[in-house]
């Protein structure tokens, strides 16, 4: 359940909501190969969408679907919101456990979504399980197969990232090079042009930089006013995720030394501020003691060249 204030559209104009959602059909795992129990199993993009997906008319979403990347941050009508639950830390050599894509409009309601439980494939270390919550045994019984759960995600994001949607994931660099390494995996395209990206991490640590404490998911939304229960739930933590977002963009906005970004700008600003975070973290590490740490600086992906050293949220964060 999460509850809290939730941006609206004005500045500094909150609603308090609620959103529970039921656990009852959370998983895609029908037997029958059918997705929601209906839609057939997709084999490309065009066949899989959220909810109203499938329509990128202005008029369905409030996107201007002819130059989606130039409208202003404050102009954005959803978010399309991701988070991944894995077997470890390592972004090339963890495994997806379970994933949740969902569409979330300024009043933190819930217009589409899917979730996938999947198979790993591999043994879920006993320090993941105890994290999420979801051991080998349950995955292995209840899970999808992961080479076409993997394909599924892609597909669905995709189609997100086609009608303009912003993607927004907290620690953003972890679950996007996860889901490509995986993507990778089982012979699959990875996704090469992601749009347009919001990390709300990100943001957050550049506009209020000298905030003490950790930026974890759970203690930014307690900053913000919002109650996160049912943490490291994909679900739970991307619903959490969009609300922060809604947040730390009024923030931004407000802020003197900041603004009203158009969203192509925003991207290539963070990708800015990514590089100075990750910097500032690997000259703290080596200035105590680790003289040869190296971090990746990738944003919003990963080298996959590079060994990770990255944490599901980094260290940088804590």
């Amino acid at each position: 359940m999460l509850r809290g204030r939730v941006a609206d559209p004005a500045p500094h104009t909150y609603r308090c909501v609620t959103t529970n959602l039921s656990a009852e059909n959370r998983y895609l795992q029908r037997p029958n190969g059918k997705l929601n129990g209906s839609d057939p199993k997709p084999q490309s993009a065009a066949e899989i969408s959220l909810p109203g997906h499938g329509q990128d008319s202005a008029h369905v979403t409030g996107m201007t679907s002819a130059t989606p990347q130039d409208i202003l941050t404050s102009e954005i009508p959803d978010l399309c919101v991701f988070d991944l639950e894995t077997t470890g830390i390592d972004v090339f050599d963890a495994r997806i456990v379970t994933a949740y894509l969902g569409r979330v409009n300024r009043q933190n309601q819930i217009t589409g979504s899917y979730s996938w439980l999947v198979n790993p494939g591999i043994e879920i270390p006993e320090g993941a399980a105890a994290v999420h919550g979801i051991s080998t045994e349950v995955a292995v019984r209840d899970g999808r197969d992961p080479a076409e759960s993997v394909n599924e995600i892609l597909t669905v994001i995709r189609r997100s990232i086609s009608t303009g949607r912003p993607i927004v994931a907290y620690n953003a660099a972890y679950d996007l090079s996860l889901l490509n390494a995986e993507a990778r995996r089982y012979g699959l395209d990875p996704i090469d042009d992601w749009g347009v990206v919001i990390d709300p991490l990100i943001i957050d640590k550049k506009v209020d930089k000298y905030r003490r404490g950790k930026r974890t998911l759970e203690v930014t939304a307690a900053h913000y006013g919002i109650t996160l229960e049912g943490a490291h739930d994909s679900m739970y933590d991307a619903i959490a995720t969009g609300a922060v977002t809604w947040q730390v963009l009024g923030t931004m906005i407000g802020h003197r030394d900041f603004g009203d970004y158009r969203l192509s700008e925003l991207h290539a600003l963070q990708a800015e501020w990514a590089r100075e975070q990750q910097e500032s973290f690997q000259a703290y590490k080596r200035s105590n003691g680790e003289p040869d740490f190296t971090v990746d600086f990738g944003w919003p992906e990963r080298d996959p060249r590079t060994p990770s050293t990255e944490e599901k949220v980094v260290s940088a964060a804590a």
